[in-house]
């Protein structure tokens, strides 16, 4: 599993100093980089289209406190994946994002099977449920 920390900013607080909600999106993606880094060192060029993205906003998360986003990936498809992440501050569950990545050609338009060396790199950050 891969978790990244992100640390608030004044720009992504609303009244009282609640997190947007929009801004669980932008975490959500900034948190599976190192997923899409499987695929390619140039994430530009990783061939990965999000697919789907659901959120479920459990807990309130408030401006002045880091925010822990831990990644792990829930299936894998023939050419596409699913993971899953939690959104924890102060060691509250404050969110979940399960999202949808397709590997996608884009010369052809077309998904492309992912690759067994791919899937071994994917499967080191399965959820063990």
């Amino acid at each position: 599993m891969l978790v990244k920390t992100f640390t608030p900013r004044m720009s992504e607080v609303v009244g009282g100093r609640h997190i947007r909600n929009d801004v669980l999106a932008i975490w959500s993606v900034e948190g599976f980089m190192g997923i899409q880094e499987i695929f390619s060192p140039d994430v530009w060029d990783s061939g990965l289209i999000m697919a789907n993205l659901n959120l479920d906003y459990i807990s309130e998360i408030v401006w002045g406190k880091d925010v822990e986003v831990i990644t792990g990936v829930k299936n894998i498809g023939n050419t596409s994946f699913v993971l899953l992440q939690t959104f924890h501050q102060d060691t509250h569950l404050c969110g979940r994002a399960m999202v949808t990545l397709l590997h996608y050609n884009y010369a052809t338009h077309k998904p492309e099977i992912i690759s067994q060396e791919i899937r071994h790199k994917l499967e080191e950050h399965m959820i063990k449920e």
